[in-house]
C-alpha cells in the first residue's frame, strides 16, 4: 500500500496518505468525486468513472466508515443524476421494468458483500459497530458520557479551551 500508515495500535491497516488521518483521506477523495458529479456536463465519462474509482479507493485504503457512507451517497447521486435526465414516460417504464432486476441484483449483491465484504476494513468496522464490538465506537460513547457529565457540572463556563483530555481523565481529546 502507498501512503503513511497510521499508528498500528489505533487503526491497523488503515492508511492516511498525506492527510494524517484516514477519515480525512477518504472524505477528501470522495469530495473530489462529488465535485465531478455535481457538474456532470463539465466532465466526460472517463473522468466521471475515475472519480467513482477514486472515492472507492479512498474508502478501501482508509477503512473509513465515513468514506463508506460517502461512497453510497455518491452512487445515489450518480443514479439520481441519470434519472432526472429521463422523460416521465421513460422514467415510469424504467421503474416498472427495473424493479425486478433491481430486487434480484440486490439479493445477489448482498450475498457478495456478505461473502467478501469482510475483507474490506470499512465494512468490518461497520459490522463491529453494529455488534457492539468496535473499540472506536465504544470509546467515543465513553467520551460522550464523560463530556455530558462535565457539561452538567459546569454548563456556563466549562473548563477552558482544550481541557477535555485533562479534566475528564480520559486522556483523549473530544473527538466529536
Amino acid at each position: 500500500h502507498m501512503g503513511i500508515e497510521t499508528a498500528r495500535t489505533m487503526s491497523p491497516g488503515r492508511f492516511s496518505g498525506l492527510m494524517a488521518n484516514p477519515n480525512l483521506l477518504s472524505i477528501s477523495m470522495a469530495f473530489s468525486a462529488f465535485m465531478v458529479w455535481i457538474l456532470p456536463e463539465k466532465f466526460n465519462w472517463p473522468v466521471k468513472l475515475l472519480a467513482i474509482y477514486i472515492a472507492f479507493y479512498g474508502m478501501f485504503v482508509s477503512g473509513s466508515r465515513k468514506g463508506l457512507v460517502l461512497v453510497v451517497l455518491l452512487l445515489f447521486l450518480v443514479f439520481m443524476n441519470y434519472l432526472i435526465k429521463l422523460s416521465v414516460p421513460k422514467l415510469i417504464i424504467l421503474i416498472t421494468i427495473g424493479l425486478v432486476p433491481l430486487m434480484i441484483s440486490s439479493v445477489v449483491l448482498l450475498e457478495i458483500v456478505n461473502k467478501y465484504g469482510t475483507d474490506i476494513i470499512a465494512i468490518q468496522r461497520v459490522v463491529k459497530a453494529l455488534e457492539g464490538r468496535d473499540n472506536s465506537f465504544n470509546s467515543r460513547t465513553v467520551l460522550i458520557d464523560k463530556g455530558y457529565k462535565m457539561w452538567k457540572q459546569s454548563p456556563l463556563i466549562g473548563y477552558g479551551f482544550s481541557q477535555f483530555a485533562k479534566q475528564s481523565g480520559a486522556g483523549a481529546y473530544a473527538h466529536n
